[in-house]
């Protein structure tokens, strides 16, 4: 707010006042915020849901064509989904009803597609794989009648973003809110999703069109997946927003270079001196006397010159530096699009043992916040809810049974086995970890497990115990004496 100084200033000198300003701003204490920074962000301000509205369509777009036609971008969205979900999260029941609910499960994961393609392993890939390329998934749970013949009267229906009528914002008729297709309590309680009878973006077939009404489905038979990167957020981004310029530009580097190598890979003659003497010499229809196109050079053959003709090469320069950049290049786009540089390329040739885990690391930890704060809480959780109340409605457990469920996601694969295994094995000999979360890791139930041992042990007899004395000796380095099982317990 300007002073009485100011403004007398400001009523004789307009110039002068407009520099005092000028200058007072220019000492601000961030350099960033300064009115001399010609940077501008083109919608400052603006809600997380606005923001969608206003960008998500074109970016949802443009990523899976990023996916569909760039080898290393789908190769990338492909390692994310091998380690945040790998064959599928594991689940361990608990409660008095433990036994049924495992039971039924097992029995669940394979009938769970509404589509009848996948089974509940590729449900969760899709999931993820959806809402890192689109931004959001929504999962619609679907009851089944009795007469179906399923376990468990419940499958899922997996579903594009693009059912949501996102043309749907405006107050409603009751006092909840839509925003972007999704209606909101007074409160900010997800109410429902304004979803369409069929998917806008399906070809008619002859005179038929695809439907293009929408209605309410309540949110208890929604299943929203997606990261929850601002606050308010009822929708989410693609992870490639950050990529695709980067991508595009690369795409034209590497159309500009090809064309470049194909230019350096032929050769140019110019000839000059008397063109008279030649069989057949050029016509003069150019601009200048005697400037034409000559023929081709034969390809290993040798011929003679006319007397007086000079003849000049002409090959260009091959121009170095071109791996350099693409490597580094895509190690940038790697590296915000959340995956490796390896992983997505294949390229080994600057790994060893000690990069190799670094990075492994980084990227552990980056897809272990994905599986714990999203992925477990927004899809592994709800669907375990619905999974036991549809339970109860089919009368395997009684509707007041309590229960639990522990998630196990897929282990990481071993940079040296050795090492790594040693490792495990001090983990549950220190009391870290236990043999039966070691094998629940590696996706396998430890009770067959300990079932498989059990029934080893017995095929073997009495040499049973002198196997398992020599499996823990050369875990040390040395086999064990005869007789070193009998002292065993």
């Amino acid at each position: 707010m300007a002073n009485w100084l100011d403004q007398l200033i400001g009523a004789i000198s307009p110039k002068a006042a407009f520099q005092r300003e000028a200058y007072r701003q220019a000492k601000r204490a961030f350099e960033a915020a300064s009115p001399a920074d010609p940077w501008r962000p083109k919608r400052g301000g603006a809600s997380a849901n606005t923001d969608v509205a206003a960008d998500e369509h074109t970016l949802r777009i443009k990523a899976r064509w990023l996916r569909d036609n760039v080898g290393f971008i789908g190769r990338g969205l492909g390692q994310r989904i091998d380690y945040a979900i790998g064959t599928g999260v594991v689940r361990k029941w608990g409660g008095p009803h433990a036994k049924k609910l495992t039971e039924a499960w097992a029995q669940h994961v394979k009938e769970c597609d509404a589509d009848d393609k996948l089974n509940m392993g590729g449900i969760e890939a899709l999931s993820v794989h959806t809402m890192d390329v689109d931004g959001m998934v929504l999962l619609r749970i679907r009851t089944r009648r009795p007469e179906d013949g399923l376990m468990v009267p419940l499958q899922y229906q997996v579903l594009e973003v693009d059912w949501i009528d996102t043309q749907r914002t405006a107050p409603s008729n009751s006092a909840n809110r839509v925003i972007n297709g999704i209606e909101y309590s007074p409160i900010g309680k997800t109410v429902g999703y304004w979803l369409f009878d069929e998917h806008p973006g399906d070809v008619g077939s002859g005179w038929r069109t695809p439907a293009m009404n929408s209605r309410l489905v309540p949110a208890e038979s929604i299943i929203p997946l997606y990261d929850v990167s601002r606050p308010g957020a009822g929708r989410g981004v693609t992870r490639l927003k950050s990529v695709i310029t980067a991508v595009r530009d690369l795409h034209n580097y590497r159309q500009a270079e090809m064309l470049r190598k194909d230019t350096e890979a032929r050769l140019g003659i110019i000839a000059s001196g008397d063109l008279s003497q030649m069989a057949a010499p050029p016509s003069a229809g150019g601009s200048s006397a005697g400037v034409g196109f000559l023929g081709d050079i034969p390809a290993g053959g040798i011929f003679q010159a006319p007397p007086g003709l000079n003849l000049t090469s002409v090959q260009p320069t091959a121009m170095p530096g071109y791996v350099d950049a693409i490597k580094m290049e895509i190690k940038l786009i790697a590296a915000a699009g959340g995956w490796t540089y390896e992983g997505c390329t294949g390229d080994m040739t600057e790994v060893n043992y000690s990069s190799a885990r670094i990075r492994r690391l980084d990227f552990r930890a980056e897809i272990e916040r994905l599986q714990w704060l999203t992925i477990d809480h927004m899809l592994c959780e709800r669907m375990d809810r619905a999974f036991v109340a549809h339970c109860k409605l089919a009368g395997i457990i009684p509707p007041s049974a309590t229960w639990s469920c522990e998630h196990t996601y897929p282990r990481w694969p071993h940079v040296d086995p050795v090492k790594d295994v040693a490792g495990e094995v001090m983990e549950i000999a220190a009391g870290l970890s236990t043999i039966s979360a070691g094998n629940r890791s590696r996706g396998n139930d430890p009770e067959k497990v300990a079932q498989e041992w059990a029934a080893d042990m017995k095929r073997l007899g009495p040499d049973g115990l002198n196997v398992l004395a020599t499996m823990l000796f050369m875990l040390k380095g040395k086999e064990p004496a005869d007789g070193a099982g009998k002292d065993l317990p």
